[in-house]
């Protein structure tokens, strides 16, 4: 399991760190290329998930990533994350379960919910959309704050 932390949020050329409890340091990603290139060499160096060629068949049920339990509340991920509360990054978790034919198959975990994609460029449009409603989120409250200060 992978967690992308953006700290610099603008769109697809967002900036952040990919982060992993096998990972001894994070690892520093600027914009979605960058991001997807460095996820692919990390899943290499980690030899997880495994090549077409080398697959095991996976359960679809399987809630264990790498004999870790995925945490189940907001304080418990911003924990496991290693998350500085007010630090204005977002966050997503991300467990690539198959790679076939030069693509990713797999789970984000949005808001407590899991989103399935298959491939990578599915996975680029869920971040971009993830991305998007956050920085429409913030720009709603400080437009609801310079409201408040007329």
């Amino acid at each position: 399991m992978l967690v992308l932390v953006f700290q610099k949020i603008d769109g697809l050329s967002s900036q952040g760190e990919i982060r992993s409890l096998e990972l001894s340091a994070p690892v520093p990603f600027c914009g979605c290329a960058d991001l997807l290139l460095k996820m692919d060499r990390l899943y290499d160096r980690l030899e997880d998930p495994r090549t077409a060629r080398q697959t095991d068949v996976l359960q679809e049920d399987q809630k264990e990533d790498g004999g870790r339990k995925m945490p189940s509340g907001q304080h418990d991920l911003a924990a496991w994350l290693r998350l500085e509360p007010g630090r204005g990054e977002a966050a997503l978790c991300v467990s690539v379960r198959h790679r076939f034919h030069g693509s990713w198959q797999g789970l984000l975990y949005i808001k407590g919910q899991e989103v399935f994609f298959r491939s990578a460029l599915e996975f680029l449009r869920l971040v971009d959309m993830f991305l998007r409603e956050r920085t429409e989120r913030i720009g709603r409250k400080i437009h609801a704050m310079g409201r408040m200060g007329e």
